[in-house]
């Protein structure tokens, strides 16, 4: 039989427990990119292990962003992401190489209807051709900067609402991806890289009628493909939409 001190402390210890359930269940955003925590490589191991146990009392979750944590994001937490938060509306896994496609079609079982943005800045090997990405029915934001084995067909089948999309990078993209394009909320979109000419800038006008800021890159001194449309070409398209903001960029 347990003594009476005993008992106390466990008391004490079920209360604290209790409390921190209480806490963790009204944290709305975790923030656990490297730029954010900067931690030895010896606690960021630790943080990997006791994560997924964390995220069980975080029911209450809107936003997660684990950008370039390499050692925590695997298809196991992936499972527990989609398991237990089922409130996430953002998911930020950039430069994450430790998942696969198997993790993204988990997580789109669990978060079909919760989740809104998703990005996956150079997760190539997980994005693959991109024909995950079309399990996520209700995304308004898409970054698949640098996944270059993007399948061109991708882009065109991707949800309607979308209203943010950078294809900066993605190298397979060109004029067929943008030629069914039909996407009446978008109003960024990022071609920056992709072999886009004349045909596809016009292709924009009544594909995306709502782009507000279009960005593609720099023609001028550049060791990559820079796309083929002409200066004739990109005029012609900002007199057709001249509520387009055009930026360029060089990498």
């Amino acid at each position: 039989m347990e003594s009476l001190q005993e008992c106390q402390r466990s008391a004490v210890k079920l209360h604290a427990t209790c409390q921190v359930i209480k806490v963790a269940s009204r944290v709305e955003e975790v923030d656990l990119s490297p730029s954010r925590l900067k931690l030895p490589r010896r606690k960021a191991v630790l943080l990997a292990e006791t994560l997924p146990s964390a995220l069980l009392w975080c029911t209450s979750l809107r936003a997660i962003d684990l950008g370039g944590s390499h050692l925590l994001v695997t298809d196991e937490l992936l499972d527990t992401i989609a398991g237990c938060c089922g409130t996430l509306r953002e998911l930020r896994l950039n430069y994450c190489e430790s998942f696969s496609a198997l993790g993204l079609q988990t997580l789109a079982l669990g978060l079909t209807r919760s989740l809104e943005v998703l990005s996956l800045v150079r997760c190539t090997a997980a994005v693959g051709n991109g024909q995950v990405l079309l399990a996520f029915p209700y995304l308004k934001q898409l970054d698949v900067t640098w996944c270059r084995q993007l399948d061109r067909r991708v882009p065109a089948r991707l949800p309607s609402c979308v209203e943010s999309l950078n294809l900066h990078g993605c190298e397979e993209v060109d004029d067929e991806s943008l030629s069914v394009l039909s996407m009446p909320h978008l109003t960024r979109l990022n071609l920056a890289f992709a072999v886009i000419t004349d045909d596809g800038l016009r292709t924009l006008v009544e594909g995306a009628p709502s782009l507000r800021h279009l960005t593609l890159s720099h023609r001028i001194n550049n060791l990559w493909n820079t796309g083929r449309w002409t200066e004739e070409g990109l005029a012609a398209y900002k007199r057709a939409a001249p509520q387009v903001e055009v930026r360029f960029i060089s990498s």
